[in-house]
């Protein structure tokens, strides 16, 4: 059975697809594994960004707070620092007064100084003018030196060149993961050279003033992350930079620092990257009753602002079901798409390939049919391969129907040319002929008025002449003379005044000269009288009034 080539086609293209699907699903099952674990991820990373957004949609709303209360936070802790700075030059005026000594004011200032909580974790300490700290609340740190080049000092440069203000900025204290967001306001005591600055936690403002509405969406958003599940066990928690539990479904409030997650989540490498993108990370794990350790799969990342590491643990198993569920999903579109590509495939292949090369079959079998070339052209629909075919095509028709018309019209102009030989031939056999007879009549004669006109009347009957002029050459080789005439009746006066008359041979002599001297036969029509330049010819022709010369030089004995 011959296949036609449509078929052939559709044929060719359903092996295939059937081919690429069964490879696919191969592959798919094959890779099962590594499939299911990356959907997971994916799933587990799209989830953490789900709860960094609604993290950042919280965090926006009470930044519009914060900032309409930042101008509080600035006014409480200058005035704040302004109380220090008081109450510093109150106890000086008794230096002044005698009743103490410089060095028992300073110890008194700083005595009620370094016991003054500014809201859960700030304080104050005191910076001396070339950046040295001389007092602070922690053990170790007074004396060190914080004019350093490093940019995290940056703060330091600040205060040293500023008597009175106030400074925000970003700090990491030691053995903490994250940045967090601090502010300073200070105030420059001149008699002790002492900066007296105020330090405290941005997050921390609430202690300094009412932000109920601060405490109130964050409390809402970590009861709604807490109610979320992952799959059958899974959960979500958030861990602060000290390793406490935020949010937790039954472990709030716990420090988990050194558990697993705690070490992983406090992983340099991890945290850094946590900072832009979620983390996944996975951990053996026995849960409270089972002696069995499984695997269990960390998700994180870190939200700066609320100094948070949002995480979401859950064993990958049970998300198998729901996996699986996706998997069968992409199966049934892809079988679908493939079947959508398949026909559209098919479809542009018929219109655009199949269906020319069709066209162009049946004009090549017309050919053969109409030997005379009268076919259709191809009609040009693309400007591919196909389409320079059939352009190609239809240019070789249209060379064969130029060819075949051109080889038509020769044939005729060929067989018109023939009759045209055949009338000049029967025409030559008769002047030859008449020549003959002429001949045969000159012969016979020995008048030289009889000669010329036999001549004559072979010219006038034969090419419809009407005169005729006989001249010669003289003997001096330089000159000719009108020896005979044979004009119409009206001009018979001019014969006998012309007859004799001698003109030059060459040019000067006109046409006549010109004919004898170059021994060549010269024949022209006149149109107009002025076309005429030779004063003989002009003359001849103005007397006569003839349309047409031919001039025919005769040798005799070499003699012209």
């Amino acid at each position: 059975m011959v296949l036609s080539l449509r078929k052939k086609t559709v044929l060719i293209i359903i092996v295939a697809v059937i081919i690429l699907l069964a490879s696919l699903l191969s592959t798919l099952y094959f890779s099962s594994n590594k499939v299911l674990k990356k959907i997971i991820e994916n799933n587990l990373k799209s989830n953490i960004n789900t709860l960094f957004t609604m993290l950042k949609i919280n965090y926006k709303g009470i930044k519009i707070f914060r900032d309409k209360e930042s101008l509080k936070v600035k006014t409480i802790m200058l005035r704040k620092v302004d109380e220090l700075w008081n109450y510093a030059n109150n106890v000086y005026q008794k230096v002044l007064k005698n009743q103490i000594s410089l060095i028992q004011a300073k110890k008194i200032v700083w005595d009620y100084m370094q016991n003054i909580k500014i809201g859960k974790n700030g304080y104050i300490y005191i910076l001396r003018d070339d950046g040295v700290c001389t007092h602070h609340p922690k053990a170790g740190v007074s004396g060190n030196n914080w004019n350093q080049p490093d940019k995290k000092y940056d703060f330091i440069r600040w205060q040293i060149k500023k008597q009175r203000g106030y400074y925000e900025y970003k700090w990491r204290n030691p053995g903490e993961i994250h940045l967090r967001e601090k502010a300073i306001s200070q105030r420059y005591f001149k008699p002790f050279g002492w900066i007296i600055s105020v330090s405290a936690y941005r997050y921390e403002f609430g202690h300094l003033f009412d932000m109920s509405f601060t405490l109130t969406s964050k409390k809402n958003l970590s009861n709604a992350i807490k109610k979320l599940k992952f799959g059958k066990t899974g959960y979500a928690f958030i861990m602060n930079s000290d390793f406490y539990l935020d949010v937790h479904p039954f472990l709030s409030g716990i420090n988990i620092k050194n558990t697993k997650i705690g070490k992983l989540v406090s992983t340099p490498r991890y945290t850094q990257i946590a900072e832009k993108n979620p983390v996944i990370l996975y951990y053996k794990w026995s849960s409270a009753g089972k002696e069995k350790v499984e695997t269990k799969v960390l998700a994180f990342r870190y939200f700066a602002p609320y100094d948070w590491n949002i995480g979401i643990t859950a064993y990958p198993g049970e998300f198998t079901v729901e996996v699986l569920e996706i998997l069968k999903t992409i199966v049934v579109i892809t079988i679908i798409l493939l079947s959508l590509f398949t026909l559209l495939l098919l479809y542009f292949i018929s219109r655009k390939i199949i269906s020319p090369v069709s066209d162009l079959s049946e004009e090549m079998k017309d050919i053969t049919k109409n030997l005379d070339f009268i076919v259709n052209k191809v009609k040009i629909n693309s400007k591919d391969e196909i389409g320079e075919l059939a352009r190609t095509f239809n240019i070789m028709i249209n060379e064969i129907q130029k060819y075949s018309n051109n080889l038509e019209k020769q044939v005729k102009q060929r067989t018109i040319d023939l009759e045209k030989e055949k009338e000049n031939l029967l025409k030559a056999n008769r002047e030859i002929e008449q020549l003959n007879e002429i001949s045969k009549r000159i012969s016979m004669s020995l008048s030289f008025d009889n000669v010329f006109n036999e001549v004559f009347n072979y010219l006038k009957s034969t090419y419809g002449f009407n005169s005729c002029t006989l001249v010669m050459k003289n003997d001096d080789n330089k000159t000719y003379r009108l020896e005979k005439h044979k004009v119409p009746e009206k001009y018979m006066g001019l014969e006998k005044k012309y007859t004799g008359k001698e003109y030059p041979l060459g040019d000067s002599g006109g046409n006549i000269g010109k004919c004898i001297s170059e021994n060549t036969t010269y024949y022209f029509t006149i149109s107009s009288h002025e076309q005429i330049q030779n004063i003989v010819d002009k003359k001849v022709i103005e007397k006569y009034n003839i349309k047409t010369f031919l001039n025919i030089p005769i040798t005799v004995d070499s003699e012209t």
